[in-house]
C-alpha cells in the first residue's frame, strides 16, 4: 500500500512537516524534506503495527481530495515510491 501525503515547507518557524491523510497519527515534523520523509514512513509503520496489534481497521489508501493549505504540497502515491510501509 502507498499513501498521499502532505509535506509543509518552513514558514516562519525552522523545518518541514508532514501528515499522511488517511492515517490518523500519521504525523511527522523533521529538519529537511527528507528527513520528514523517512520520519513520516517510520511512523506509518509505527501507527499501522500499533493498528494491528490492537485488532484495529487498517485505513485503505485512498486519492487525496481535500484542500491543500498554502504552503504544502501533496505527493500522490503514484508520483512517488515513498511512504511503503514495510510491515505486512
Amino acid at each position: 500500500m502507498r499513501y498521499d501525503y502532505i509535506l509543509e515547507a518552513p514558514g516562519d518557524t525552522p523545518g518541514w512537516g508532514g501528515w499522511i491523510p488517511d492515517v490518523p497519527g500519521a504525523i511527522a515534523e523533521g529538519d529537511t524534506e527528507q528527513a520528514t520523509v523517512r520520519m513520516l514512513e517510520e511512523v506509518l509503520e509505527g501507527v499501522l503495527e500499533f493498528r494491528r496489534d490492537k485488532g484495529l481497521p487498517i485505513p485503505g489508501p485512498a486519492p487525496y481530495t481535500g484542500p491543500v493549505p498554502d504552503g504544502c504540497r501533496l505527493y500522490r502515491a503514484e508520483e512517488t515510491p515513498n511512504l511503503r510501509p514495510t510491515i505486512s
